[in-house]
């Protein structure tokens, strides 16, 4: 948990500069007309989300770790719990050599159990590498359907039965940083609270000499 004042500084001036922005998204969320709203790739238009992505000692972590050189692609951005289903980034977004990105999860406040939190399956990075081809799943199939991950999900129930994986959730506090494999199943609970926030931010990261 990184603590220095300019670290809090960053988180704080997310939640203030996407407040105002998902404020309508968020009452109709609390009403139950719309899903979980979510900014992706806000560092394209708010300094603030691009300065927290570029967290220096983040940034150092990454490099310590994976011994090649991070760089930021993506931002997203929650103000609730986002009831996805488990799932590896992998299927998503990879690298060659396999295992050169990571997802890192910036709680932006503390993170209550009925706000729908992160949970995780430890081990579950050590599985197969999954991608369409392996399922026979066909691009017009994936074109067909309107969410493609939900063409996986049985695959990875499956494998979470057969290897007796655990799942923890992870009931950070504000300031917290989780770093996340690649291939690591992972997702968002259930929100049993639509009147509480789940603020935080998603970054995945690529790293240098990679394909």
């Amino acid at each position: 948990r990184p603590s220095t004042p300019a670290f809090q500084a960053r988180i704080e001036a997310v939640v203030a500069d996407l407040e105002p922005i998902l404020a309508d998204q968020l009452l109709l969320w609390d009403s139950g007309v719309v899903g979980p709203p979510r900014i992706q790739d806000g560092w394209k238009e708010h300094n603030a989300v691009r300065d927290l992505a570029l967290e220096p000692l983040v940034l150092d972590l990454l490099r310590q770790l994976y011994g090649r050189e991070p760089f930021a692609f993506q931002t997203l951005n929650f103000a609730v719990g986002s009831e996805q289903h488990y799932h590896s980034d992998a299927v998503h977004f990879n690298s060659y050599p396999h295992g050169f990105m990571c997802g890192v999860w910036f709680a932006l406040q503390d993170i209550e159990i009925d706000s729908g939190p992160l949970h995780y399956f430890p081990g579950s990075h050590r599985l197969p590498y999954l991608s369409a081809r392996s399922l026979g799943l066909t691009p017009e199939l994936i074109k067909a359907e309107a969410h493609p991950q939900t063409l996986f999900e049985a695959h990875w129930q499956q494998a979470v039965s057969n290897h007796g994986f655990q799942q923890e959730r992870f009931l950070a506090k504000r300031g917290d940083v989780l770093v996340w494999h690649a291939n690591l199943l992972h997702g968002g609970e259930r929100v049993h609270n639509r009147q509480l926030r789940r603020w935080s931010q998603v970054v995945h990261y690529f790293f240098a000499d990679c394909l």
